[in-house]
């Protein structure tokens, strides 16, 4: 039983390590998006949302090592 918590907790830590990755390559690209002065709409603020997003992993991380390490 106390194996199978463990695995469980590491499934979770694979699982943010996965997601997260994914969503960092839109957060990198994000200021360089907003930078291209070829693009025909308006990508105002999207510095400003991956930000905000890359503030949300970093306060998710924390959660899903502490349930991690908790259990």
């Amino acid at each position: 039983m106390w194996k199978l918590q463990l695995s469980l907790g590491k499934a979770e830590k694979h699982r943010f390590a996965l997601v997260s990755g994914a969503l960092t390559f839109f957060m990198v690209f994000a200021p360089l998006q907003e930078l291209n002065a070829t693009r025909t709409d308006n990508p105002v603020g999207m510095s400003f949302v991956g930000l905000a997003f890359l503030a949300g992993l970093v306060l998710l991380e924390r959660r899903v090592w502490a349930a991690s390490s908790a259990g």
